[in-house]
């Protein structure tokens, strides 16, 4: 009896193990798609916005700022909380550093940008919401761990 607890318990833990593996493994593969779909979509096509592509990627409650954030630029006619191209830290000139990712776990994905004209290098976190079929973008961690959550939600609060 006691050993057939011991593999009940085993077998949980590894199933759980395997579980977190192929979810970083799915996270980091939606996060590696995401600038490769921004460099295709660059070679490929004069007008594009990588900000679409990040927030196609997102997740329903992100993706409701997104939409806040679009309906604030109608209504004033003016620029709204969101001025950068987010996926490539930048304000839309280059898309040219070299890239690395690494799964952090906790769906976690490290996106480093390497130097590029004028730009020095950068990195930045994916929180990733995944499930077994896919992951969605849930959250951008900025520079000094600052959440893009929650700056667009204070910035659209104010304004």
């Amino acid at each position: 009896m006691r050993n057939y607890v011991l593999m009940i318990i085993f077998t949980a833990l590894l199933i759980s193990s395997v579980s977190t593996h192929a979810s970083e493994a799915l996270a980091l593969k939606t996060v590696e798609d995401l600038y490769h779909g921004s460099l295709n979509l660059k070679n490929n096509k004069r007008d594009f916005d990588n900000n679409t592509l990040l927030e196609k990627a997102s997740t329903v409650q992100l993706q409701k700022l997104w939409k806040a954030d679009q309906d604030l630029i109608k209504r004033t006619n003016e620029l709204g909380c969101i001025d950068y191209d987010l996926m490539w830290l930048n304000d839309g000139g280059s898309n040219n550093g070299k890239l690395s990712f690494k799964a952090l776990g906790d769906d976690q994905v490290i996106v480093h940008i390497g130097e590029s004209t004028g730009l020095k290098a950068r990195s930045l976190i994916y929180q990733m919401q995944c499930n077994d079929q896919f992951c969605k973008v849930n959250d951008l961690i900025l520079e000094n761990d600052v959440s893009f959550k929650r700056v667009l939600s204070e910035c659209l609060s104010v304004s």
